[in-house]
């Protein structure tokens, strides 16, 4: 994904408003330049300096883009997450109730590397390829956390939206339950097939019927040998106050998930606790971990379900001219769950339901829940992992506690560590790759580091012989003012020849490079020698 520096706030987007419709989105951008002269609109801006300009933090700006009134903040602006990082190179396993291969999982590029049921061999891919009830909540922690926003025009995508995925559903069809054993059983999968799918993390949204202790718990047991096996595990909470901690939350090395109200507001002075279970483990260890946000969150609707059905009706009724409404609901009346009464005002109808089931867009819905807490913190260790693979599960742990931020007034045990601060999270794990610093790094597969010196480009990448000449496979983060940074395994022998691509169309040898041969076009190929500089 290509970002580039906002010219106001200089953080790295994703994507820059250069045009500026509209009363409300004018008036805004005539206040940002109020407020800095030095900037013009040709310019361009980030979203969040535009939803901000407005004397707003709330989702306004977002409902053209959407194509709706119920639009919410999409979650890398509400998480501030650093917009050059989406979890390239970093596979997630998710164990969950069922899934289904979301659009936005596998349009353009199916990430889904694979979906296996550990109750039944008898659930084949067919299966996985239907909707079911089952498959709902997985599909929405996925999506939330990778998804690529192909059904919300990229605004609706998840941090990690470039991420691999590993779905295991372990709800058993047949029963209808979801079981102590069979969760054991899905851990057990992803540690078995760890090294084949190169899974770095486990997010895991279901938990035991009872609390344990870890002499007692397979489950816990199972956790941390999955971490101890260099795979990080980060678990939902719960949303029960004063209920138990159960496993795989109670395990000492899983990152347990809370949840924060974040209202969908970017004033954090507006921002509250959520309801999420809390306490002390049977092994006297305090829990949640970490906060992530839990409420108003965009979830994905099932594509072919009643309810995806039943969301395009509404805004169909709801889009529609006066003249024309009534044409309209004899078109989708049919997929409308529920029908109006007889003469009641088609739209001021439709804008009540709408708001009653929680729809955002025609293909959204509000969610809320530690899961989906648990899915954003989930993408941004995929973002800590992207900028530095070598890190074992305790580095990556240490940095997303070591960042995040104390809610105010909110007692340690309640909170853990605090909330989510995606930006500094990444930042740290900039500084850590940086310093060549071994602590918690696995030192194989080795890795090359390159940085390259160029103040005017606004977007470098590596490409060459071990990427097969592919200019987007390898891009390169702009760790400081004109300082570009990439991290990739080494490449094979033979495979050794590169150059820099800067802005998308000069190809350029690289100045600090070992050595460089001529590349059959009048200009230098640049060369790697294996073992130069890996961490």
């Amino acid at each position: 994904m290509t970002t580039r520096r906002c010219p106001v706030c200089a953080r790295h987007v994703a994507r820059l408003v250069s045009q500026f419709r509209g009363r409300e989105v004018r008036s805004a951008a005539d206040k940002l330049r109020e407020a800095h002269t030095s900037w013009n609109l040709s310019s361009g801006c980030c979203e969040r300096c535009l939803t901000t300009a407005a004397g707003k933090a709330d989702a306004w700006y977002f409902r053209g883009p959407v194509r709706s009134q119920f639009a919410l903040l999409p979650l890398p602006l509400r998480t501030d997450a650093d917009q050059r990082f989406t979890g390239r190179g970093v596979t997630i396993a998710f164990i969950d109730s069922g899934f289904f291969p979301h659009p936005d999982l596998v349009r353009g590029s199916n990430r889904i590397l694979a979906s296996i049921d550990v109750t039944d061999d008898a659930f084949s891919d067919r299966y996985f390829r239907r909707p079911h009830p089952e498959s709902w909540h997985g599909t929405m922690s996925a999506v939330l956390a990778c998804g690529s926003g192909s059904l919300s025009g990229g605004v609706y995508r998840g941090i990690a939206s470039e991420a691999h995925l590993v779905c295991v559903k372990v709800l058993n069809t047949r029963t209808g339950h979801i079981s102590e054993k069979d969760i054991a059983r899905g851990i057990q999968w992803v540690i078995d097939n760890q090294v084949r799918y190169n899974i770095r993390i486990l997010n895991i949204a279901v938990g035991a019927d009872k609390p344990q202790s870890l002499a007692e718990s397979a489950i816990d047991k199972l956790v941390e040998q999955a971490v101890a096996a260099g795979v990080m595990v980060v678990v939902a909470g719960g949303n029960s106050p004063g209920s138990a901690i159960l496993p795989p939350a109670s395990a000492p090395s899983a990152l347990t998930v809370g949840g924060y109200d974040d209202h969908s507001n970017l004033a954090t002075g507006d921002w509250s606790m959520y309801h999420s279970t809390s306490g002390e483990t049977l092994d006297g260890i305090s829990k949640p971990d970490i906060l992530g946000p839990a409420t108003e969150l965009p979830g994905p609707l099932l594509p072919g379900t009643d309810q995806a059905a039943d969301a395009k009706a509404l805004f169909s009724l709801l889009d529609s001219e006066d003249h024309s409404v009534h044409g309209v609901y004899e078109l989708v009346r049919q997929d409308l769950m529920e029908k109006p009464k007889k003469g009641a005002r088609l739209h001021s109808w439709a804008r009540k339901r709408l708001a009653a089931a929680k729809y955002v867009t025609r293909n959204h819905k509000k969610m809320e829940g530690t899961s989906v807490a648990a899915g954003i913190v989930t993408s941004v260790a995929a973002q800590v992992l992207e900028v530095h693979p070598g890190l074992l599960p305790s580095a990556v742990r240490s940095i997303l506690l070591t960042s995040a931020v104390p809610m105010k007034g909110v007692p340690d045990e309640i909170q853990g560590a605090g909330r989510l601060n995606a930006r500094a999270a990444v930042r740290l794990a900039l500084a850590r790759r940086e310093t060549g610093e071994e602590k918690d790094v696995l030192l194989v597969p080795r890795y090359v580091s390159l940085q390259y010196r160029d103040k005017a480009a606004q977007q470098v990448s590596i490409t060459g012989e071990f990427n097969n000449w592919n200019p987007d496979a390898h891009p390169c983060h702009e760790v400081e003012e004109g300082v570009w940074s990439c991290l990739f395994p080494e490449p094979e022998p033979g495979k050794e020849r590169y150059k820099l691509v800067v802005d998308g169309t000069r190809w350029v040898e690289d100045p600090a490079a070992p050595s460089r041969e001529p590349d059959g076009f009048g200009g230098w190929n640049s060369r790697f020698h294996p073992g130069k500089k890996a961490e």
